[in-house]
C-alpha cells in the first residue's frame, strides 16, 4: 500500500440484485481514487440466475470478496 493512502473498507448486502442496478454500484466503487478499499459483499441467498450475476460483474477484481 502506497504511504498516505487510507484504507477503506466498503460492506455491501445483496438480495436478487438488478443486474444493471448492481454494476453501474460496483462500477461507482472501483471510480474511487485516493485510497486503498475492499468491498466485502454478503450476499442472502440470492437465485442462482442472480447470484451468477453477481460473480460476473465482480469476476477478477480481487478488490471483492463475496460470502453468502
Amino acid at each position: 500500500m502506497p504511504a498516505g493512502k487510507p484504507r477503506v473498507a466498503v460492506a455491501m448486502a445483496t438480495f436478487n440484485p438488478d443486474r444493471e442496478l448492481f454494476q453501474r454500484q460496483v462500477d461507482s466503487i472501483r471510480a474511487q481514487q485516493g485510497c486503498d478499499w475492499h468491498c466485502f459483499i454478503s450476499d442472502d441467498h440470492s437465485e442462482a440466475e442472480a447470484l451468477a450475476g453477481i460473480e460476473a460483474v465482480i469476476a477478477g477484481d480481487e478488490r471483492f470478496t463475496l460470502s453468502r
